[in-house]
């Protein structure tokens, strides 16, 4: 499925496509058909799963799919609204399809990173983390159908990227791998923390999937 384009719905590039539209249904049954030619060479190691997995959607589905995720969630409108404390500056809800995608035509104001409604920005950085954890898993148990345990399964995770929870995403990888691109002449320090973050996701190895040896990748001219 292909990711809408960048606009006015949107407060970043749409990373999605890589993962497609998480919650539409054409996709789940995409992820869920079985792959009985799946290859297995003699000099495999480990499976891969997709690319950078990450991004936000802000089409229809996402939307519904982010007002039912809420009910089953808090449990109820009135819990919700308890819980997000909907009577400062007048955000309470009355019914479950006022509850709008926080985005640059709602609740967003110069970039993603400021929100006149902090709590809705968080609750859908979590439900987008459990919709890429769905399409994670199920393209995880697909190859574990083929292939069982007996080759570990990972994905490249990017550090501390604030739009997933790595912790709920990870929870079925045998192996954490990340990428690790210094961004600075003087990189160590993040490139440590980095590296102490991606082991504290899981107690599990975690190797490099994707690096730069110093900060030429992200020079816009290079000697």
């Amino acid at each position: 499925a292909r990711a809408p384009a960048a606009g006015p719905h949107q407060t970043q590039p749409a990373r999605a496509a890589r993962a497609g539209r998480p919650p539409a249904a054409r996709h789940r049954r995409a992820a869920a058909r079985p792959r009985r030619a799946l290859p297995r060479p003699p000099a495999l190691v480990a499976w891969h799963i997709g690319n950078e997995y990450g991004g936000t959607c802000y089409c229809e589905d996402c939307v519904v799919g982010f007002r039912r995720w809420l009910l089953e969630t808090h449990g109820s409108l009135d819990q919700l609204n308890h819980d997000w404390c909907t009577q400062v500056w007048s955000h309470v809800l009355t019914d479950i399809d006022e509850v709008p995608a926080p985005n640059a035509l709602t609740e967003h104001w110069g970039g993603p990173y400021r929100s006149g409604f902090p709590v809705i920005t968080l609750e859908y950085k979590r439900y987008m983390t459990e919709q890429l954890s769905a399409c994670l898993e199920g393209e995880i148990e697909q190859v574990r159908r083929v292939d069982g345990r007996t080759h570990p399964v990972t994905t490249n995770l990017m550090g501390p990227y604030e739009h997933l929870d790595y912790y709920r995403f990870a929870r079925e990888l045998d192996v954490v791998s990340w990428d690790n691109y210094p961004r600075t002449e003087r990189a160590w320090p993040e490139m440590a923390f980095n590296h102490s973050l991606m082991r504290a996701v899981a107690p599990r190895p975690a190797p490099v999937a994707h690096g730069s040896g110093a900060r030429l990748h992200h020079l816009p001219r290079r000697q």
